[in-house]
């Protein structure tokens, strides 16, 4: 019942999140001009104050940062053939149904563990033993940006912690390469903290 319940509002998330870029991009196409749109840095305060759109107001603003984040960041060749029978070794889902949250454990011997969120991933990595596996030979941890989906390593990556925003299994930590990303989905999605990999501990996961 609990992992339906997740599900739906994982199903939800994703809705509101299609709407917000499909707004932006009317944003961009209506109400900038596009030219100038292209030649900018993508921030709050550049398109608040360079007068490239208009009648911007907090939601188109909102809008607008989605769909040029989204849009101006290309997708890493890693994201594409998760096996669909792969399941996370934590709550056993299937997660190629979830292909925005995936994160890997990649060990040395070339085997991948792949994960429906991050927070199902640092609770493996923190105490396989709990999940009846041995201490693992990992080579590479993995992790995707939230904006852009591009897959990065976890150990450069920022976490946000205890945001309004949840994946597939409820509360989840989310992943940025940027710092600046980071502090900025933290204020606007009611983030507590902001932590790096190697601080994450295992309070912050249950």
């Amino acid at each position: 019942m609990i992992i339906r319940v997740f599900i739906i509002s994982s199903l939800i998330y994703g809705s509101i999140f299609g709407d917000l870029y499909k707004r932006g991009k009317r944003v961009a196409n209506i109400l900038c001009d596009k030219k100038k749109l292209k030649e900018i840095k993508v921030s709050k305060e550049t398109l608040l104050d360079s007068g490239v759109c208009k009648n911007m107001s907090s939601k188109n603003l909102k809008a607008l940062m989605i769909y040029l984040k989204a849009k101006n960041k290309t997708v890493s060749k890693e994201n594409i053939n998760i096996p669909k029978d792969a399941k996370c070794p934590v709550c056993g889902m299937f997660v190629a149904k979830y292909p925005k949250w995936i994160s890997m454990i990649v060990l040395k011997n070339g085997k991948i563990l792949y994960f429906d969120g991050v927070k199902d991933l640092m609770k493996f990595y923190l105490d396989p033993k709990r999940f009846k596996a041995k201490k693992l030979p990992v080579k590479r941890v993995i992790v995707k940006d939230y904006y852009s989906l591009n897959q990065i390593d976890a150990k450069d990556a920022y976490f946000v912690l205890g945001s309004n925003v949840y994946g597939p299994m409820g509360e989840e930590l989310i992943a940025f390469k940027d710092l600046k990303d980071a502090k900025e989905f933290k204020i606007d999605h009611e983030g507590k903290v902001i932590k790096r990999f190697f601080e994450i501990e295992q309070k912050d996961l249950y």
